[in-house]
Order: structure tokens, then sequence, then C-alpha cells
């Protein structure tokens, strides 16, 4: 998947970083092999649940980025999205009466400082049993080590 600029906060492209808020939010990280494994799975199952969670790690874009760095031994270039200025971007783009590219992105950079991204823990590892137990799902170490070879 190409990166968007702008949009996700780790553009291994142009090896930055945007960090929304303080960071440390949780996060859901999976890799879009892990969920193509887990809609085989759905489907061949004779039911499942309206909201059915796919995560393959829980953690932070911090830690992320130190994944990143460690694993390719440099250092990201990493700016910084307070969550004043994110709101500030959201109320802005709401006021114009326009939804903006801006405040398009400035509702995701929201949602990830709010931990939204972040599918309920106890939840997801009860449907991961029910649904997925066949699935090994990756950690972002091994999703970059895999890409690597």
């Amino acid at each position: 998947m190409p990166a968007i600029p702008d949009e996700f906060p780790i553009d291994p492209n142009s090896w930055r970083a945007c960090i929304r808020g303080s960071g440390d939010e949780e996060q859901a990280f999976t890799s879009a092999l892990d969920i193509a494994k887990a809609v085989i799975e759905l489907l061949g199952a004779t039911h499942w649940e309206p909201v059915t969670h796919v995560v393959g790690e829980w953690n932070t874009f911090n830690n992320a980025v130190k994944i990143m760095e460690r694993f390719y031994d440099r250092p990201l270039e990493i700016t910084f999205k307070t969550t004043e200025e994110i709101q500030r971007n959201v109320a802005t783009g709401l006021e114009d009466g326009e939804l903006t590219r801006e405040a398009e992105i400035a509702q995701v950079d929201e949602w990830m400082i709010a931990g939204a991204t972040a599918c309920p823990r106890e939840l997801t590892l009860k449907q991961r049993q029910t649904y997925f137990s066949t699935v090994r799902f990756h950690t972002i170490g091994e999703f970059i080590e895999s890409m690597a070879i």
C-alpha cells in the first residue's frame, strides 16, 4: 500500500514520523496480510458477530518508531502535532462549512489520540480465540522483519 503523506503517522518512504498527541496512546496495529487471513477465516465460519475485531498487536506510535529505528539502525525525522493543534484543526475545518483535507486528517488524528483505534482488548482476544485460532498475527517488529527479507 503506498504511503499517503500526512495521514498515517509513520511514513517509511520519506523516513519521517509525525507523532500525534503524546504518542503514548494505545493503538491497534494489524498487517493487511493478517486482516486478509482473518477475513478468510470468517468467510468459512457459520456465523460471526456483527462487529468483529482483528488486532495484530496493541502498541503506541512512540514504540513503533523505536522498533523501526532499532531495526534499521537509523533515526526517523520526527515532528509532533499537539492535542491542542489537532483540536484546533478539527474545529477550524468544521466552522468553515466545508470539510477540508486538513480537517479530515485532523479528525483521524483526533481518533488516534483518543485511543479509538485500540479495539477492546478482552473482546478482541475472545473473538481471536473463537474465530481466528488458526491465524498467527504478527507484531510490528515481525512485520518489519518480514518486509526486509
